[in-house]
């Protein structure tokens, strides 16, 4: 049965129809829209790049760069704390014992060797002297009667009138007499000895560092009164490592800091001998100007150690990896790179590296972190 043109179903597929061509029409319209704001965005770059002009260049960093400086060693200070004593000291006393008379110095006290320092009580000394001196006068006198009377009685035996026992007797009065004379004068010298060690003379030219007694006190023989040191050309005493002591040459000069300035210490002797506590070898120097006993000085030792290298201050280095340290050098073209060097010694200020550096190289002393590899610099002298 044929389809009725009126049916139903036509207006649905009209409807249909419509819809699909609504939507291809704002397909088309979107699609014109975009190509419209592409080519306005293009417009619109190409207007701003021609109102801006042309690219500007790269902008290149100034950096201050300076020489590296190859050496075959490099010098290593050492400081070594010591202290200042006398060349010579001695603690005075009296041989024999006594009452202490009199003290004429005082510390602090420079004196000349030979000065007159101190003194015992001699008087009983004195009276035994006296004693001693009037013993051997009357020893003289015995003497020359007996040798009047000797020669005496030599004349008369000899005429037979005296007889041999009186001339013997005499002659052995005379040799009585002598030997108390030598008796007298045996004992005035051991006195005059005596007298001479009651007093404390200077031994050297020194400063009295010690007044020990003072006047009255009983002393035994030895006793110390009085400490004097020497004061010329006074020693510093310095522990050195036994392998740093065997190195030193005879005579060798170092520079001394002491309290109150400088000095030059020379050389002197080295103990054969180690500490057993430090494990270091005493050496002793003399010094070239005067000094306290006891003060502490700094003895600063500078040896050359072999080692090909350069010298860069502490503001070049960065850190590295495994220990390492790097530095940046400049290769042709001014283009900086990373090195990695090995410190083979530092101070406060500077270290001196080690690495592959080639000849005529120049480096950046200071803001590496301003900067980095393979980037192209201006370089320019460090001040």
């Amino acid at each position: 049965m044929p389809k009725d043109p009126a049916s139903p179903l036509r207006p649905s597929r009209t409807r249909r129809g419509l819809r699909r061509l609504g939507i291809l029409t704002g397909t088309g319209l979107t699609l014109a829209l975009a190509a419209g704001l592409v080519m306005g965005g293009s417009g619109l770059i190409a207007a701003r790049a021609q109102q801006d002009g042309p690219a500007r260049p790269e902008t290149v960093l100034p950096v201050q760069t300076a020489p590296l400086v190859i050496e075959d060693s490099y010098a290593v200070t050492a400081r070594f704390t010591g202290q200042v004593e006398p060349a010579r000291s001695a603690d005075l006393g009296f041989e024999a014992g006594g009452t202490l008379a009199e003290v004429l110095v005082d510390e602090g006290d420079r004196v000349a060797a030979g000065d007159v320092l101190a003194r015992l009580d001699i008087r009983a000394q004195q009276a035994d002297r006296a004693a001693q001196v009037a013993a051997r006068d009357a020893a003289r006198a015995r003497r020359d009667l007996a040798e009047l009377t000797s020669a005496r009685q030599e004349r008369l035996a000899a005429s037979d009138f005296a007889s041999a026992q009186r001339a013997d007797e005499a002659r052995f009065r005379l040799a009585e007499a002598e030997a108390q004379i030598a008796q007298a004068d045996a004992a005035i010298l051991a006195l005059d000895v005596a007298l001479s060690k009651s007093q404390i003379t200077a031994p050297f030219d020194g400063t009295i560092a010690a007044r020990l007694r003072d006047e009255g006190a009983r002393l035994g023989g030895g006793t110390p009164v009085l400490r004097i040191e020497e004061t010329e050309a006074p020693q510093l005493r310095v522990g050195l490592p036994d392998a740093l002591a065997q190195t030193l040459g005879p005579d060798a000069t170092f520079p001394v800091t002491l309290p109150g300035g400088t000095a030059t210490a020379t050389l002197d002797r080295l103990r054969p001998d180690l500490d057993p506590v430090t494990r270091t070898r005493a050496a002793v120097f003399t010094l070239d100007r005067p000094a306290p006993s006891g003060t502490l000085a700094t003895l600063e030792m500078t040896r050359e150690v072999p080692g090909r290298g350069a010298w860069v201050p502490l503001s070049a280095l960065s850190e590295g990896i495994q220990g390492l340290w790097t530095l940046y050098l400049l290769d042709d073209g001014d283009i900086l790179r990373r090195e990695s060097v090995e410190v083979l010694h530092a101070t406060g200020t500077r270290a001196f590296v080690t690495g592959t550096f080639p000849q005529a190289a120049r480096y950046v002393p200071a803001g590496a972190h301003r900067i980095a590899p393979g980037q192209r610099v201006a370089p320019t002298p460090a001040s």
